[in-house]
């Protein structure tokens, strides 16, 4: 019996708009989004009482940081990982495999830059790659359809 919920790697694509550097993908990973809480505890902020612990209150920031993606790739030494202007981030998208029955795959998008890579070449074995791409502003979410 299959599971609606299950999604399989294989087939996911990953475009960078303006360098449009490319790689063979082995691994992704999303380091996912994270709110900052904000303290607001002030000096009139009641203590605990007996029973009681904690204390301090907050709130959270309405705004999330977007995270980043972790890539491990084959490395090409003739088409390594490009860095773009630090003042314009590029468009970048990451298409996931086709569902059976849908007619478009899902799709993460959103503006980043590489923000660091680095290369793996070890006496007989092939020369891998890892990027940090880091976003910024707002990601897109697009269903498969």
């Amino acid at each position: 019996m299959g599971n609606k919920f299950v999604s399989v790697t294989n087939g996911l694509k990953l475009a960078f708009g303006k360098s449009g550097f490319e790689a063979d993908i082995l691994s992704v990973s999303h380091s996912g989004i994270a709110r900052a809480l904000i303290e607001t505890s002030h000096m009139g902020t009641p203590e605990p009482g007996d029973g009681e612990i904690g204390g301090k209150t907050f709130i959270v920031d309405p705004l999330e940081d977007p995270g980043q993606l972790q890539l491990q790739v084959h490395y090409d030494p003739s088409n390594p990982p490009k860095r773009t202007d630090p003042d314009d981030p590029e468009a970048i998208e990451v298409t996931y495999r086709r569902p059976k029955g849908a007619t478009t795959a899902a799709r993460l998008v959103g503006e980043g830059w590489l923000q660091e890579w680095s290369a793996e070449m070890n006496l007989g074995a092939k020369m891998t790659a890892t990027l940090t791409v880091k976003f910024t502003g707002l990601l897109n979410v697009v269903k498969a359809a």
